[in-house]
């Protein structure tokens, strides 16, 4: 949920409303996906935003696996050499999206 912002109305996902109080957002990301027509990360770290994902997902559950899963997943994209001094502390919105 974001501060300071208010929904009226329900949006219905199988019957359930998805702004409902007792949805457990992570867990409902898990059952769809989208393609944003621009990059739109969480207000997270750049770390966080790579490595949101396979956490969820359970694809990895040690620390040095998920550091290495983010660094391999940056390397692809061609960004390593551009955060990796940063990853911890800098914004996901903070990186270009082109």
């Amino acid at each position: 949920m974001t501060r300071g912002v208010q929904i009226s109305g329900t949006i219905l996902m199988n019957g359930v409303d998805i702004h409902g109080a007792d949805i457990d957002v992570p867990m409902h990301r898990r059952r769809f996906g989208w393609v944003a027509q621009k990059p739109d990360p969480f207000v997270k770290t750049i770390f966080e935003n790579v490595a949101y994902d396979p956490r969820i997902h359970g694809l990895v559950r040690r620390r040095k696996a998920l550091a290495d899963h983010v660094e391999k997943a940056l390397r692809q994209a061609w960004l390593w050499d551009e955060v990796k001094d940063v990853l911890p502390r800098k914004s996901g919105h903070d990186i270009s999206g082109g």
